[in-house]
């Protein structure tokens, strides 16, 4: 494991703990959470609880952080057996872990109270003139003690290896101290105002200002940037997006939970799943080009959610806040605008009518991956009159439009070195393991032994972007949830995972159905693994549920789909749609229709029936007949698994590829209906 993963399997533990439950277990709090401290002497009660952060501090000895901090102390236990003990509650238990992982954990842990403790050491000496520096920015003394804002003087050596005895590698590792020939260990910041970057009470990265015209001005710990400043807002359903950490703080100072980026720039489609929990994001970027661009950039990635508050000319928010009333701010934010309308107030009203369709382009793009009513919206009532054109314009953006909507659903045939190309949808390519909900439909993409979710990818000169979600028929599933999942096999051996995995479903479908005996539960749930492993196989068994009304064929055939890869459940045998999702999605169909093979024969889709069952199989659809031999027709793959509930008969041939199961009269009584959820 790397040391990013220790630190993923840290807070993953951390995010599945109350610290209000545990912390209340031990000692009285009161409604509002505080308590005297239990690690100094008081008479009025400065210990308090943040059940939103989770994290704890006293206000009275400084102590404070996280669940697991709290427990060190107050138990006197070591990291790892508190870490252990948490996450056997939390019921992801450390069991497979080697020696040489936990102390790859510790360490890991340890770097962390390096980082926090530079940050105690560099608020306890903020000197008097920068303290004058942070209030002339408009910064009050309660932000600068939550934040710990501090000042770096140098001695942090003797702090963090003399006194607090911390290893020298260590150290050097956390980043706060550097080593150069010739001139031994060193503080890495000096003579800077120093912004630590708290999360859940302790400090997981740690930013620079200076003061006196040394170069860089803003200096960050060496390495990779993993987070955002300040990602305990996340948890509000509404958020602000800044770009500086100044901006951040006179945001919070104001009321708004808002977060970093560190710059325009610098916001990555690997942030998205942290915004799970929002459902608006203010972006209050600078107001000058960059700050336009990263909205537009950033916008684009987070989708229907973003909002673009628009800062005047020149000013970032810290400015703002500091020189105008809170009412002020309040407008802004109530005009903010989504990203269509942000990108159509870039353009200027009087644009020639010749460069308007250039202008246009980006956003027509956007339009065509929307769905069609929200489109014809944006073009009717937000473009015409803006730009004050004649029905017959609006006829021909109606056009560019579907044309982007077309030339996006074909992505065989789409192959391009040009940047500039436009995105395509789709929902297959080499390395999709399948698509998730981030808050709008995105990509889950293995590569190595990792997931990642991301919102696009480009491949050989083509962007890919997922279909939009109304396109999509059946319940993508929680992103965060599935990347959580994924992580257990990292401790837990994968045949132990896969036998859990099979009594749950074992369960559930006994829980939704009644069959005729207990080797068909059995029989199902092995259906449901190979719908995830059809890489793997030749043939898919088509399951035939077989019963006269009210036996419960579509409950059970119901459950089973939900549970499926990409489960569909249809009651009609349209063929279109059928090559559509057999052949865009790969999707595992449940037929649910009375009479099935008389239906097929009718709608001339009895061959996707039979051909739905062996991999490499095709069908025809001859659908250029004005082209002439061999340029008329095209072949579609319609392999994948399927499941048919019906109460007449079946061809022979069909048959042959079919498991049946003739469901029996139930002596059940199900309760609640079966549901995607």
């Amino acid at each position: 494991m790397k040391d990013i993963e220790f630190r993923d399997l840290i807070e993953r533990v951390g995010e599945q703990t109350d610290i209000v439950q545990v912390i209340g277990q031990r000692i009285a709090l009161d409604r509002h959470n505080k308590a005297l401290c239990p690690f100094h002497q008081e008479k009025t009660p400065s210990f308090s609880v943040n059940p939103r952060g989770q994290y704890f501090h006293c206000f009275g000895c400084g102590t404070g952080g996280d669940v697991f901090r709290f427990l060190e102390l107050y138990e006197n236990k070591p990291f790892m057996e508190v870490l252990s003990e948490l996450a056997n509650q939390a019921g992801t238990p450390l069991t497979v872990l080697t020696p040489e992982d936990r102390q790859r954990i510790a360490e890991v842990r340890t770097i962390e109270d390096i980082l926090t403790e530079t940050a105690m050491f560099y608020h306890q000496n903020l000197t008097q003139e920068v303290r004058n520096y942070l209030k002339e920015r408009g910064f009050t003394e309660e932000t600068i003690s939550r934040f710990q804002i501090g000042y770096a003087n140098g001695k942090l050596w003797g702090h963090l290896i003399e006194e607090c005895r911390f290893r020298l590698d260590l150290c050097l590792k956390a980043g706060v101290l550097k080593k150069k020939e010739g001139e031994g260990v060193r503080d890495y910041f000096y003579r800077r105002v120093i912004f630590p970057n708290l999360k859940r009470g302790r400090a997981v990265h740690i930013s620079s200002r200076s003061l006196d015209g040394q170069e860089p001005k803003y200096l960050h710990l060496p390495g990779e940037v993993r987070y955002l400043y300040n990602e305990d807002a996340l948890s509000n359903r509404a958020v602000y997006i800044t770009e500086g950490i100044p901006d951040c703080l006179s945001a919070v100072q104001a009321g708004y939970p808002a977060v970093a980026v560190l710059g325009s720039s610098n916001f990555k489609p690997e942030y998205l799943p942290k915004f799970s929990r929002c459902e608006t994001v203010y972006l209050c970027l600078d107001g000058d080009r960059a700050g336009e661009e990263g909205a537009l950039k950033i916008g684009g990635v987070i989708g229907e959610r973003a909002r673009i508050v628009s800062l005047p000319e020149g000013l970032d928010l810290n400015d703002y806040l500091k020189d105008h009333p809170k009412e002020d701010f309040e407008n802004l934010v109530a005009s903010a605008k989504d990203i269509i309308k942000y990108e159509l107030s870039l353009i200027p009203p009087d644009t020639d009518k010749t460069d308007l369709p250039q202008r246009l382009e980006p956003v027509l793009k956007k339009l065509a991956r929307m769905e069609k009513a929200k489109a014809e919206a944006y073009l009717s009532y937000e473009i015409k009159p803006r730009f004050k054109l004649k029905k017959e314009d609006i006829e021909g953006y109606r056009d560019l439009i579907n044309k982007h909507r077309k030339t996006g659903s074909d992505l065989r045939n789409t192959r391009s070195s040009n940047p500039d190309t436009e995105p395509v949808y789709t929902a297959l390519f080499d390395g999709l393991v399948d698509l998730v909900d981030n808050g709008s439909p995105a990509f889950l993409v293995k590569e190595g032994d990792s997931l990642s979710i991301l919102p696009q990818i480009e491949r050989e000169g083509v962007l890919y972007i997922p279909p939009p979600k109304e396109q999509i028929p059946w319940l993508l599933p929680r992103g965060e949830e599935v990347l959580k999942f994924y992580k257990l096999q990292e401790r837990i051996p994968i045949q132990e995972l896969d036998g859990v995995l099979y009594d749950d479903l074992l369960t559930y479908h006994k829980k939704i159905s009644e069959l005729p005996g207990e080797g068909y539960y059995d029989l199902i749930v092995a259906w449901d693994f190979h719908t995830y492993l059809l890489e793997a196989v030749q043939y898919s068994p088509i399951i035939c549920l077989f019963a006269v009304p009210e036996r419960g064929k579509s409950r059970t055939g119901k459950g089973m789909i939900h549970v499926a890869y990409r489960g569909i459940h249809v009651e009609s045998l349209r063929g279109a749609y059928l090559v559509r999702i057999a052949h865009n999605f790969q999707a595992s169909i449940f037929f649910d229709v009375r009479d099935i093979w008389q239906k097929a024969e009718k709608n001339q889709t009895d061959d996707i029936l039979l051909h739905r069952f062996e991999k490499g199989a095709k069908v025809p659809r001859v659908l250029f007949p004005d082209r002439g031999a061999y340029k008329d027709t095209v072949y579609y793959s319609i392999f994948g698994p399927t499941v048919i509930g019906t109460n007449e008969g079946v061809h022979r041939i069909l048959e042959t590829r079919a498991v049946h199961i003739n469901m029996p009269e139930t002596s059940k009584r199900f309760e609640n209906d079966v549901t995607p959820e």
